[in-house]
């Protein structure tokens, strides 16, 4: 069950600053971490802030043979004036507008509900746990069944193939429609979304090398054109009854807007591919001006 309340916002945690202690575990032991590892990438990408140490910028990449494939999903992080003590705050920034639900425990305003974060009624987080530890728990939650993340209270493994009307295929189909749409043409047209240059720059280096991809999925999926998009997604607008103490299983409802349309998704993807292109071309020719 998620917890209520906006004590998980990094916007509105209310923090006055990082202690001395968690400002020395940041550097001595997260920080550290990520400057000599990298093991997350080519999924996880990390940018300190450079001038806010609480501060963390965080792009996921949707991998392959996931409905999430090529997606680019920005998290801000922020440590908490006592960490390690408690757990940072987490949110995805990129959810349009606050009108898209990427999976049942990335909610609508991009809190992400895990027990690590202390987010559900089960926490886990312990101080010994690093930011590491959160981004591979977010990176697990952009998998190739993301119908099946919702946990169930009482029993491991919530029963959704008896739900009415459940199809993880048709689910599949609404995240994968929503990546491209918001998480890929979002992100990468001007103005969008604000985020760090170095950010920018990586996003329009792994679009690139994503292009035929893309496109080869908007022609896969063209069959779904003008289905609603709401048909496809039982988080949109179904609470469960469950038989146990009359519990009432809520899934932050809200109704997806408008119908499949990769028509227009690739075509947006094409102008997009034009002016990274431009970009490119641009940049080698500087290279070799003197």
């Amino acid at each position: 069950m998620a917890t209520g309340g906006d004590d998980w916002d990094p916007f509105c945690a209310g923090d006055t600053g990082l202690s001395k202690e968690s400002r020395e575990r940041i550097q001595k032991v997260d920080m550290k971490r990520f400057f000599e590892e990298k093991s997350l990438e080519p999924y996880i990408y990390v940018y300190f802030d450079e001038d806010d140490m609480a501060k963390v910028h965080v792009l996921a990449v949707g991998e392959r043979c996931t409905p999430y494939y090529g997606g680019f999903f920005y998290f801000v992080v922020r440590f908490p004036h006592n960490y390690p003590q408690d757990p940072p705050k987490v949110k995805l920034m990129n959810t349009g507008g606050g009108r898209v639900r990427f999976n049942p425990n990335i909610y609508i305003n991009g809190k992400v509900c895990h027990p690590i974060l202390g987010t559900w009624s089960e926490k886990s987080w312990k101080p010994e746990n690093q930011l590491f530890d959160v981004l591979l728990e977010i990176q697990a939650m952009l998998n190739e069944r993301p119908f099946e993340n919702e946990p169930d209270p009482f029993h491991p493994g919530f029963p959704f193939p008896e739900l009415p009307g459940n199809d993880m295929s048709k689910y599949n189909d609404v995240i994968r429609h929503e990546t491209l749409r918001v998480a890929v043409c979002d992100m990468l047209e001007p103005g969008t979304v604000v985020m760090p240059e170095e950010m920018r720059t990586k996003i329009k280096d792994i679009f690139f090398d994503n292009y035929k991809d893309y496109i080869g999925i908007c022609k896969k999926n063209n069959h779904l054109n003008d289905i609603k998009l709401d048909d496809h997604d039982p988080f949109g607008h179904i609470t469960v009854k469950m038989g146990l103490a009359d519990h009432v299983w809520n899934f932050n409802s809200h109704p997806r807007d408008g119908n499949f349309d990769y028509h227009s998704i690739q075509e947006r993807i094409q102008k997009i591919k034009q002016e990274v292109d431009k970009e490119r071309e641009r940049s080698v020719l500087n290279d070799w001006l003197p």
